[in-house]
């Protein structure tokens, strides 16, 4: 009892110092983007700006393209480091680097099939039919390749967060942001007339630098000990992968509908302009949903890791302070942003943005709520029920749908938050119950299993 109350406290620590570290750097990011939206807005016109939005998580729907790859890995992965086999884990690691990879190559098929086909460009330029469509596509694959490649390297930093080092994975990615806060500040102060392709080339090209960096120093110095060989894995396995990770797929599915959906069908409905007057206070919220992402996600691999301990009173604990630290932090900085974000978003858009009270206090509640969510799914995946996520999700995606449907019928931004919500609450209930009961089991069943073996001994 004592070894696994000792890992218990280790894991804790761990815990703490990623989410510090993760927090300095995700705060510096957003330094970093503070500048560069402004900068961005001065150099590009306010419609080409919009277009970069809507590109930018149109590329992202493909978020999806990983299958839920990357939190399967990360969950098995992290069981084998609980259990200290490193078999297990180099098998793991092997297949997913091989899965990526063949992932990616069709995906780099995919972008090039859109772009050459002008598909996404007719798709987003629907309501302006004198944009240069042409600079849109080329937009398309400039971010479509790097988002490719970069796929390819995410197995690096599921590795680092399995082990609980998702700290390297934090420090490391500042530098994209940083790179790029520089090509675009040399731009502004030289006066240069950036397209939207060269614009592109300097939001994502860096990101992919940084990003192999990250996958030679986590592969080949960190982790070089469980470094698979080439035959490592099978078609057959990866098949089996992908068949069991459909209900993370289903999850991401509903992420891509909450997060990436609205900018787009905002520049298909109303036109790319107005994307930034949602978009602009929603990247706001998200700088601090981000905050709490980071301070969560590492706690799929510690719970992974006691799960196998049979740990689940400290898993309970744990949960219940992760969501009081992050849901509470974020609904008093959300509420003070409803109060005074109109006046902060004039200011720092330089009078180009504006947004209706109605609007930021449905996002304060509507961020306050994903954020919950967000905590919540990491308990799920850790103790294996991905399933219930995915019902989840469903329901969140529905609700979702509904308010962008209520918001281009009656052209009131507001009411995609306020009707997302409602789905968001359902979350919460149905995941509170399903994961406190679950432990709530595991835990009575553990402890008839020692009052047996007791009696036996």
């Amino acid at each position: 009892m004592r070894v696994t109350s000792e890992q218990s406290t280790t894991a804790a620590r761990k815990l703490n110092r990623i989410g510090i570290v993760s927090t300095a750097a995700r705060v510096f990011q957003a330094a970093a983007k503070a500048l560069i939206v402004p900068l961005s807005i001065r150099i590009l016109s306010r419609e080409t700006f919009g277009y970069w939005l809507a590109i930018a998580s149109f590329i992202s729907w493909f978020s999806v393209s990983d299958f839920g790859i990357a939190q399967l890995s990360l969950a098995q992965i992290a069981a084998c480091f609980g259990k200290n086999d490193k078999a297990g884990a180099r098998h793991a690691l092997g297949l997913a680097i091989k899965t990526y990879g063949a992932l990616s190559m069709i995906l780099l098929t995919g972008f090039a099939a859109i772009s050459l086909g002008h598909v996404g460009s007719r798709f987003l330029s629907h309501s302006s039919p004198n944009s240069d469509l042409s600079a849109v596509d080329t937009c398309i694959a400039i971010v479509g390749v790097t988002f490719a490649i970069s796929l390819s390297l995410n197995v690096a930093q599921i590795l680092n967060t399995a082990g609980l080092r998702s700290e390297i994975n934090y420090v490391v990615g500042s530098g994209g942001s940083l790179m790029s806060l520089v090509l675009l500040a040399c731009a502004y102060l030289r006066s240069w007339n950036l397209s939207l392709p060269q614009y592109a080339l300097m939001m994502t090209v860096p990101t992919a630098v940084v990003l192999a960096v990250v996958f030679v120093f986590t592969l080949f110095v960190k982790y070089r000990n469980i470094l698979p060989g080439f035959s490592t894995g099978s078609l057959r396995e990866a098949a089996s992968l992908l068949h069991s990770s459909w209900p993370i797929l289903v999850s991401q599915f509903g992420d891509v509908v909450l997060f990436f959906l609205p900018a787009v069908v905002i520049a298909r409905a109303w036109g790319a302009r107005e994307v930034v007057d949602y978009s602009f206070p929603a990247s706001m919220f998200l700088f601090v949903v981000n905050l709490c992402y980071g301070w969560g996600q590492p706690h799929t691999a510690a719970y992974a890791q006691a799960l196998e301990r049979h740990e689940f009173s400290w898993i309970i604990r744990q949960h219940r302070t992760l969501l009081l630290r992050t849901v509470g932090i974020f609904a008093a900085l959300s509420l003070l942003f409803a109060v005074a974000g109109r006046r902060v978003i004039e200011i720092y858009s330089g009078g180009k943005v504006h947004s209706s009270m109605q609007l930021l206090v449905c996002m304060a509640i509507f961020w306050t709520l994903v954020v919950a969510s967000q905590q919540n799914y990491f308990l799920l995946l850790a103790i294996r029920m991905e399933r219930v996520r995915a019902f989840i999700q469903i329901g969140n995606a529905l609700f979702f749908l509904l308010g962008l449907y209520f918001g281009a019928v009656t052209h009131q931004l507001f009411l995609i938050p306020l009707v997302g919500s409602l789905g968001l609450i359902f979350d919460w209930l149905v995941a509170t119950r399903a994961t406190g009961r679950r432990l709530d089991e595991a835990t009575s069943a553990q402890t008839v299993a020692s009052e047996a073996a007791i009696v036996l001994l």
